[in-house]
């Protein structure tokens, strides 16, 4: 039969050996028939177009944390590189650092100085208040910025110790001698707190520069030199040098003390270099530190300055003194008031050394 029954049947069959085909070669695979919906730009005749987003404003790219990147210009197909940033300067350096609460010093301070110092100048901090009043009336501030020329580091005779110089920015010149044993141990020693004499292990001057309220410069020789430190140190020593200088008649006494107040506390000073610790003695000059009254009982007068027309006390003047750098004053408060001429003075000046000065030995205990 060759009518549409006919070819019904046989386009069956050949659909059924196609799918039995198919079937039959090659992985299983599951068939599902189902609607999913899927947005898309293709629009039917029947379908209702999507409804549009709201306007939404226009921020630059990672606002508001991130700025917008320039977008470079095409040029003849190549893009240029961006210019360089440009280098902010940089942090210029503290002028002087500050040592924190729990810096050290690198070398600890003997009791003794073992060698001169080096000669060599070194930059100092200087502050304080000056007034004068009277004749020649001023007043002012230091400072902030002075200089320490250390100079004729020389050793004694018979090794007894040595001597050097040191000159401030001013032109002010202080002369020292160390002794740091006493002379004569072959003997049975003999100290005396009222008056010290070179022989004693101690620290002493023999001269200095004393400018006066009219700025005229004075150099005072004391005789017997001046012990302004008592070797080796040791808190709570006190000792009294009585000295005279034969050229103007102006005498010098001084009322010293190992350690500041009443308790010689501290003993130990501690002193920034400008963020480099050293370590130091303090030295104290005071109303009156004499053990004993002289022989007819009259107390010690005040560490001061006096002559015929000139009364100048430096009572609460400190020192602190390194032996590891040969017996250096690294750190000086001075304090003077009193009348000089026809005017009343009044002086408090500090300096500290701005850098550590150059170790000349370990120094003994």
């Amino acid at each position: 039969m060759t009518g549409p029954s006919a070819r019904l049947r046989r386009t069956g069959l050949l659909v059924v050996a196609l799918l039995v085909t198919l079937t039959g070669c090659g992985p299983e695979h599951s068939v599902k028939l189902g609607v999913r919906n899927v947005s898309t730009d293709i629009l039917l005749k029947t379908a209702t177009p999507p409804a549009a987003p709201p306007d939404q404003p226009s921020l630059p790219p990672g606002f508001p944390f991130v700025p917008p990147p320039a977008a470079p210009p095409v040029l003849d197909g190549s893009i240029p590189l961006p210019p360089p940033l440009a280098e902010l300067p940089p942090t210029p350096p503290k002028a002087c650092p500050v040592a924190g609460p729990y810096a050290s010093a690198a070398v600890a301070a003997p009791r003794r100085p073992s060698a001169p110092p080096a000669a060599k100048t070194y930059n100092v901090r200087v502050g304080g208040t000056y007034a004068i009043t009277g004749g020649t009336p001023s007043s002012g501030r230091y400072g902030p910025a002075g200089t320490r020329t250390v100079a004729a580091p020389t050793e004694l005779p018979q090794e007894a110790g040595w001597s050097y110089t040191v000159s401030d920015e001013q032109g002010l010149t202080t002369a020292y001698q160390v002794i740091p044993e006493q002379l004569g141990q072959s003997e049975t020693p003999v100290e005396s707190a009222n008056q010290p004499t070179p022989t004693q292990a101690g620290i002493y001057v023999t001269s200095f520069v004393y400018e006066r309220a009219d700025t005229t410069k004075l150099t005072l020789t004391p005789q017997p030199a001046l012990m302004v430190a008592k070797l080796p140190f040791t808190a709570g020593d006190r000792w009294s040098s009585h000295a005279v200088d034969a050229q103007t008649g102006i005498s010098i006494v001084l009322n010293g003390q190992t350690g500041l107040g009443a308790k010689y506390n501290p003993f130990k000073a501690r002193v920034d270099a400008c963020g480099q610790v050293l370590d130091a003695y303090w030295v104290e000059y005071t109303v009156d530190t004499t053990p004993a009254n002289d022989a007819v009982g009259n107390q010690e007068p005040p560490s001061q300055l006096s002559g015929p027309d000139l009364l100048m006390q430096f009572v609460g003047s400190k020192v602190a003194f390194g032996p590891q750098y040969g017996g250096l004053p690294v750190e000086e408060l001075y304090t003077l008031k009193g009348t000089d001429k026809d005017t009343t003075v009044d002086i408090r000046r500090h300096a500290v050394y701005s850098t550590e000065p150059a170790r000349v030995g370990t120094g003994t205990g």
